[in-house]
Formats: structure tokens, sequence, C-alpha cells
């Protein structure tokens, strides 16, 4: 008997409990606004440089976009379209329509298309707009309503070409999830030290490697992720710029219309009125 278990071929006992680890990133995919719109016109928008990705879907016809050489271009119903962070174009409508939208961001390394996508609209996405719709706007809704945005975009982000999501550089655990605390606390801005003290590095470390995985300091990152946010709060939003520089922890509005104007090249007052102005 003794002979018979020893003979027996040794197989470790987790190989059918435990899988294979599959690595994911929270930090590499985060949606920032979901809205709807029933009926909207006039919808006239110039968005230069946006600083996020876009996925559109307006399912009545009455709605346009422009951008560079592309001639005039009307949504169509039964499409998704997807416009990827820097790519500037220009909307606008002819009647009323109905507008679903979902802003969101993919990992800063990974470069942008110079193009935009359309995607057939496909039922099983349909259906789950659908359900966020029924969510309603109350927060006893919110995480679902979350899921199902996460849904959407994941679903159409897994039918563009591969390739445009292929890293070619390991990404740091600890930068990873500095960068996500970052964004989630934009109104503070916390010093190198006190950023290096939640990755366990030296603060020489860690801004070396945080340059390295991330090509700018910790500080600049969080300058231009304060900025990607006041430019959809001054696209979308009533809220005054004071009130924007100070959501986004700038101490008056002049320091944030100085670092503001440094990466947009404009000042906010102009973003705020050219990405909301009228099509000649």
């Amino acid at each position: 008997m003794e002979k018979r278990i020893q003979d027996m071929p040794k197989r470790n006992i987790c190989e059918k409990i435990m899988p294979e680890k599959i690595e994911v990133q929270s930090s590499m995919f985060r949606v920032t606004r979901c809205r709807w719109h029933e009926a909207i016109h006039p919808w006239v928008r110039v968005h230069p440089n946006p600083p996020d990705w876009r996925l559109y879907y307006n399912s009545a016809p009455g709605s346009y976009f422009k951008s560079g050489a592309v001639p005039p271009t009307p949504f169509e119903p039964d499409r998704f379209y997807i416009f990827p962070k820097e790519y500037s174009f220009s909307t606008w409508s002819d009647r009323p329509f109905p507008h679903f939208y979902i802003h969101f961001h993919i990992y800063d390394k990974l470069p942008s298309p110079k193009r935009h996508f359309e995607l057939p609209a496909d039922p099983e996405t349909v259906k789950l707009i659908r359900e966020c719709l029924a969510t309603g706007h109350g927060w006893e809704n919110v995480q679902r309503r979350t899921m199902l945005a996460y849904a959407i975009i994941g679903i159409q982000m897994s039918r563009l070409p591969a390739e445009l999501f292929t890293l070619h550089e390991m990404p740091d655990p600890r930068i990873e999830s500095i960068c996500e605390f970052i964004e989630n606390n934009l109104r503070h801005k916390y010093s190198n030290t006190e950023l290096a003290e939640r990755t366990g590095l030296a603060k020489n470390s860690f801004i070396r490697l945080f340059r390295e995985k991330t090509g700018e300091s910790p500080q600049q990152f969080r300058t231009r992720k304060c900025i990607e946010y006041a430019c959809g709060e001054l696209h979308y939003s009533m809220h005054s710029i004071d009130e924007i520089a100070e959501a986004t922890g700038f101490s008056d509005r002049f320091h944030f219309s100085k670092a503001f104007g440094k990466i947009m090249q404009m000042p906010p007052g102009i973003y705020r009125r050219v990405s909301r102005a009228q099509m000649k």
C-alpha cells in the first residue's frame, strides 16, 4: 500500500482550486461621466483636444459631427461612436434627438489613435443602455448604474483592434496605486514625501520610479489630472472658474488659470467659450 502511494505521480493540490492569476489594474480604466438627454437641441459643441475618451449613442437621426479633413458626418441611430482622447471634433444638430454618452480614461501610456471609430449597435449593449437608463438618477441605484456603464464601455472597447491596447512595458502596481489615489483626491495636494510613504519607498526613489513609469513627476501628473477634470467641468457644468479652481486644489483662480493655460494653450474662460461656441 505504501509503495503504491509512493509510486503515484505527485500533483500540486492547488492545481485545480488555485488557477493561475490573471493580472488586472483598476487604474487603467475609469469612467468619469455618464449622461442621457431624452431630447437635446441645439447640440452645438466644439471639443478641442479633449482629455478623455468618449462613447456616443444617438438612437434617432438629427445630429452630426466633423473632425479635421473628415467631411460632416451624421450620427447614425444604429451605431456607436468612439472618440479617442486628444481627438478634436465638433458636433451640431438640426432637430431634437436622444443622446447617451460616456466619458472615460484608459491607461495614460497608451497612445491615442488619430481617428474615431464607428461600431454597429449590437442588441446586447443597447439592452444594457436601456437598463442603465431605467436605474434613474437616484443614489440608491448608483452601484448598478456604475456597473452597467463599465460593462457598456468594456464591451465596445473590446471590439476595437487589440493592438491599440498592447503594453510594451510592465506597469508597477505601486505607481498605479498612487496614480489612482491622486485622481481620487484632486482637491488635496499631497507632497512627494507623503505619496512616497504610501509606497514604502524613499522619496527620491519614488520620484525616480514614478517618472520612469509615467514620463512625468508626481506633481506634474497631479496637475495634468486636475486640468483634465477642469476641462469637463468647464464644458458641461455651470460652476464658476473660482469654484473649479477650488475643487482641483488650487489656492486661487490666478494659479489655476496659469496651470490651465500651460497645458491647454488657452485660459479657462476662453476654453469654456470655445467648447460651447456655436458653429458658423
